[in-house]
C-alpha cells in the first residue's frame, strides 16, 4: 500500500479510463520527456514550460489557483525542475495544493502511478469557491529531477460533459 492509498484510501474500482481512441492524435514531446493524446480538433498551444490543448469552441475561466485564464474544458500540461530528484516531489506537491488552491478537495484516487515516472498519482479533484468550482482530473508525476503536472479541467458543466474525453487525455499521459 503506498502513500496516497493510506491517505486517501485505495483506487477506485476499474481503474483509468482505456487510452485514446481514432478520433485522438498522440503528441509526442521527446525535448520534455512526456507523450499525450488529445482529440483531432483540439488547439494546441506549446510553450517554454509544456502546453495547453483544448477544444477550438471553449469558455474561457478565471483559474482560482493562478488568477489567470484557462480553456474550459481543457488539458495544461506543465514542467519544473526539482532540486533533489531523491525527494517525493509529487507528495509535497499535492500536500501544497491542498493548503495553496482555496477549496481543494480530493474526490477520486484513479491510480498510484504514472507509466515510466519514479513517483506519480492519478486523482479526481475540485478547487475554488463552493458555488463555481473548478474541476479536474489530474496527474502528478517525478521522473528524477523533473516534475510534470497535468490538469484536465473545466467548470462543473464543462467538466461533466467533456468527462470520458478528458479521462482518456489524463489515460494516455506518460513519460519518456
Amino acid at each position: 500500500m503506498g502513500f496516497f492509498d493510506k491517505v486517501f484510501g485505495g483506487k477506485a474500482a476499474g481503474g483509468s479510463a482505456p487510452g485514446p481512441r481514432g478520433d485522438f492524435r498522440t503528441l509526442d514531446v521527446p525535448e520534455k520527456g512526456f507523450s499525450i493524446a488529445v482529440p483531432q480538433d483540439w488547439t494546441l498551444v506549446e510553450g517554454p514550460a509544456g502546453l495547453e490543448a483544448h477544444p477550438k469552441e471553449c469558455g474561457r475561466v478565471a483559474d482560482p489557483a493562478s488568477g489567470r485564464e484557462i480553456s474550459s474544458p481543457g488539458v495544461l500540461v506543465t514542467l519544473s525542475d526539482v532540486p533533489d530528484p531523491r525527494q517525493n516531489a509529487v507528495k509535497e506537491t499535492i500536500k501544497a495544493r491542498s493548503t495553496s488552491m482555496a477549496g481543494h478537495r480530493m474526490v477520486k484516487h484513479m491510480a498510484g502511478d504514472v507509466r515510466n515516472a519514479d513517483f506519480g498519482i492519478v486523482y479526481e479533484y475540485q478547487y475554488g469557491p463552493g458555488d463555481a468550482p473548478v474541476r479536474a482530473l489530474g496527474a502528478v508525476a517525478q521522473k528524477k529531477n523533473r516534475l510534470f503536472t497535468v490538469a484536465a479541467v473545466g467548470t462543473a458543466q464543462d467538466f461533466e460533459k467533456s468527462r470520458s474525453t478528458l479521462e482518456a487525455v489524463i489515460a494516455s499521459f506518460k513519460l519518456f
